[in-house]
């Protein structure tokens, strides 16, 4: 966490514009014999097998399409990052830190005199929240993502916005941009302002947009 200080403390489409609709994971595919076989796409294994001389034909296939239903509504939400500020609330308060310094705890230091010469700073605290955030659960990521393989560089920034491109180490080629208020990183910055839990929803819709493009 902070400057080491110890990682514990720490889905219709729009008219206007056509989407593209990725195929759903789970599919049901009708077997001869009344059987109905609920399949992944992904690799074209059967998941579950529904007969009717089991369980009657209308039962049967009812349930091979509520199951396929129900797979794929869990793979949506699998790809989903969250967010709770209510995690980040019990995690400043519970660490005594909602008057904390952000520069002094994840910098260790205070800000540069230099505000031109601050992005390195400003990528350094994007990613010491991200960190933080996914620690105490205030951001969930989904299956198989980790916190620390993604990377924010910065780029243009105004008195009042900032904008970082997100990337992930495995997919470097792929990027997507994370707003910011500059000013929640004024030099007087608090980790118990409800700044930062605004830049924390910041964070959670470049992530859910680096993802989603992930996944396609």
């Amino acid at each position: 966490m902070g400057a080491g200080k110890g990682r514990a403390r720490r889905a219709k489409a729009a008219l206007a514009a056509p989407v593209t609709q990725q195929p759903a994971r789970y599919d049901v595919l009708s077997q001869p014999g009344d059987v109905w076989d609920v399949i992944d796409r992904s690799d074209n294994n059967i998941v579950e097998r529904f007969r009717a001389k089991e369980h009657g034909y209308t039962v049967a296939e009812r349930a091979a399409y509520r199951f396929a239903r129900e797979l794929n509504e869990n793979d949506t939400r699998a790809k989903v990052v969250g967010l709770s500020r209510s995690a980040w609330e019990d995690f400043v308060q519970s660490s005594e830190l909602s008057r904390t310094s952000l520069y002094n705890y994840y910098l260790g230091k205070k800000p540069d005199t230099n505000v031109s010469s601050r992005a390195g700073e400003y990528e350094k605290l994007l990613t010491g929240l991200l960190l933080d955030a996914v620690d105490v659960g205030a951001l969930t990521l989904p299956d198989g993502y980790d916190a620390k393989d993604f990377k924010f560089d910065m780029g243009l920034r105004t008195r009042y916005v900032g904008r970082a491109t997100i990337t992930h180490q495995r997919h470097k080629d792929i990027t997507e941009e994370c707003l910011f208020k500059t000013p929640t990183f004024r030099d007087n910055a608090t980790l118990g302002t409800e700044a930062v839990k605004g830049e924390l929803a910041n964070i959670k819709d470049g992530l859910s947009r680096l993802i989603e493009r992930i996944e396609r």
